[in-house]
C-alpha cells in the first residue's frame, strides 16, 4: 500500500509551509498550489486522495472553487477538506466531495484525524 496523497491549496505561503510540514512528518505525500485556478491542473498531474482547501482565496469565491473542483473531470472523486474562519460555512450545503468544514485557526491534530478518518476509507492511490 501506498502513501496517501494530498493537495494543499492556499494562498498564503506560510499557511502552506506548515500544513506541508505537518502532513508530510504524518507519512503524507504532500503537493501545494497557492493559486486555486491552477488546482484542477495540479490535481491532474498529482491524482491526490484527498484535498486540502483554504477557503477565502485571493481571486475567486468559496463557492466557486468548490464547484470547479467538484464539475472538473481532473478532480471527480477526491475528497475535500475546507479550512476556514468563516463560522457561516459549516451551514452551507457543499457539493459532495466535501467531507468536512474544520474553522481555523485548527490544531494540527484535528486536520490530521479528519484526514485519516477521510483516507481510511477510500482505496490508496500507488
Amino acid at each position: 500500500m501506498g502513501r496517501k496523497r494530498v493537495l494543499v491549496i492556499d494562498d498564503d505561503r506560510d499557511a502552506l509551509a506548515i500544513y506541508g510540514s505537518i502532513l508530510t512528518l504524518a507519512g503524507y505525500l504532500v503537493m501545494y498550489e497557492d493559486a486555486p485556478m491552477r488546482a484542477c491542473e495540479a490535481a491532474g498531474r498529482f491524482r491526490p486522495d484527498a484535498i486540502l482547501l483554504d477557503f477565502g482565496l485571493a481571486g475567486t469565491t468559496d463557492q466557486e472553487t468548490a464547484a470547479t473542483l467538484h464539475a472538473d473531470a481532473r478532480c471527480a472523486g477526491i475528497s475535500i477538506i475546507i479550512l476556514t474562519a468563516d463560522v457561516a460555512l459549516q451551514k452551507v450545503s457543499f457539493p459532495p466531495n466535501v467531507h468536512r468544514v474544520l474553522l481555523k485557526p485548527c490544531e494540527p491534530r484535528a486536520v490530521l484525524d479528519a484526514l485519516s478518518m477521510l483516507l481510511d476509507e477510500s482505496a490508496p492511490s500507488e
